[in-house]
């Protein structure tokens, strides 16, 4: 699975390099590092299965150590947000998004 960046043409939109990221911290470092190369990872849960992002240390369903795994790319959208306002400056020039 890759994941694709589509320039929606939005007048004044920066580059993508331009926009700020969060700060990646010891429990996000795989997922930043991952989705640099194109990919989309989620934790699991080796003793349960359970799935869950944002990362966290523990599982949410048992307090177990979860691991990484890739997304497969297939899968159902069940809701979205269309951002219309956003004061910080690298984004701006993209509303709505």
């Amino acid at each position: 699975m890759s994941l694709q960046v589509i320039d929606d043409g939005a007048p004044g939109a920066p580059p993508i390099e331009g926009r700020p990221l969060p700060a990646a911290d010891n429990l996000s470092e795989a997922y930043w590092s991952a989705a640099a190369e194109g990919k989309l990872l989620f934790q699991e849960c080796p003793a349960c299965g359970n799935r869950q992002f944002y990362p966290r240390s523990l599982c949410i369903a048992c307090g177990e150590t979860p691991g990484w795994s890739e997304a497969s790319g297939r899968g159902t959208v069940h809701t979205f947000t269309i951002i219309r306002q956003n004061w910080a400056e690298p984004f701006k020039g993209l509303m709505p998004y």
